[in-house]
């Protein structure tokens, strides 16, 4: 019987906690309202295309944190797909030397992953 009590205040504690967090008359932060603004994504500034010391096809998309300030974080590059030869080594050296525009929220220059694909014949 002791024991059902316990269950039964510690259950209605938690419902009571949820429906205030859930209630409409909360106010919502700043910082929650600005996490909901749409981000405009980075983009790579114009320069030198990639150089590939061996020739081959090729069919990757490549993945990458561009930060704040413009630069790659080159530890979260992630390139897939159909990529031969010394061309893998190639893509990372080329992104590495790349210039970005970070991506922007609400006007601030934030960091978000940039997408791109690269077909060769």
């Amino acid at each position: 019987m002791q024991l059902r009590r316990i269950v039964v205040c510690v259950m209605s504690a938690g419902i009571l906690a949820s429906a205030a967090c859930t209630h409409p008359a909360t106010s919502v932060d700043t910082a929650s309202a600005a996490r909901a603004a749409p981000v405009q994504p980075p983009k790579m500034l114009p320069g030198p295309p990639p150089r590939f010391t061996s020739p081959g096809r090729m069919d990757a998309i490549i993945e990458v944190l561009v930060k704040a300030d413009g630069s790659p974080d080159m530890t979260t590059l992630r390139i897939t797909g159909s990529v031969s030869g010394n061309a893998w080594s190639d893509l990372r050296s080329w992104i590495a030397q790349s210039l970005f525009t970070p991506a922007r929220q609400n006007g601030i220059a934030v960091a978000a992953m940039m997408k791109m694909e690269l077909r060769s014949q």
